[in-house]
């Protein structure tokens, strides 16, 4: 068994080289999920998916590195934030945000889990909390996916991230509006 082992790392390692030719380019990407809200306020759970809906889209450069995924993107978004159990649809926040950050993972046979990372602008809109000062500042996220990598310039796969928003209220104290997003992500290599 333990002659075998090398033989098969080998061959793992020469299907992934010929099943994953490194390109460089410009990738495109679209995330489709729902938003979980987090922290104060929040002890009962959001509505779910289908009710608290998240788009975003990017566009970034993929380096060309073989097994690796490394890129550098620029994203724009909306997410829904659904009020809590209870509460009137009516009062749903929506944050909006662009941002830039990085991705990096591993293509191995048809899999390629990664991880990823953006920091920008963002600002809520909707029924906000009237002790709110200002809606807008830093937004950040750090997630991880896992993609299907079988077809030469389509991968698609699901992702979550944990997410924050920070902005300030009336009393000088830092509010966070913070959310962990899920879905469905596609990406399209040129």
């Amino acid at each position: 068994m333990s002659r075998k082992l090398p033989l098969l790392a080998a061959t793992v390692l020469t299907v992934s080289l010929l099943s994953a030719p490194a390109s460089a380019g410009t990738v495109y990407g679209l995330m489709v999920g729902g938003a979980y809200p987090l922290g104060e306020g929040t002890g009962d759970r959001a509505k779910g998916f289908l009710s608290s809906p998240s788009v975003e889209g990017w566009i970034g450069y993929e380096l060309p590195l073989p097994l690796l995924i490394a890129s550098v993107e620029a994203r724009m978004g909306r997410i829904t934030l659904r009020p809590r159990l209870g509460v009137d649809d009516a009062t749903a926040e929506y944050v909006y945000r662009a941002s830039a950050g990085a991705r990096v993972g591993f293509s191995v046979l048809v899999f390629a889990p990664q991880v990823f990372a953006h920091v920008g602008w963002g600002w809520l809109s909707g029924n906000t909390d009237v002790s709110v000062v200002s809606n807008r500042g830093l937004s950040y996220e750090a997630g991880a996916a896992l993609d299907f990598d079988a077809l030469p310039f389509v991968r698609v796969g699901v992702y979550t991230s944990y997410n924050r928003l920070v902005h300030q209220r009336k009393d000088d104290e830092q509010k966070d509006t913070t959310w962990v997003a899920y879905g469905l992500q596609g990406t399209i290599l040129w």
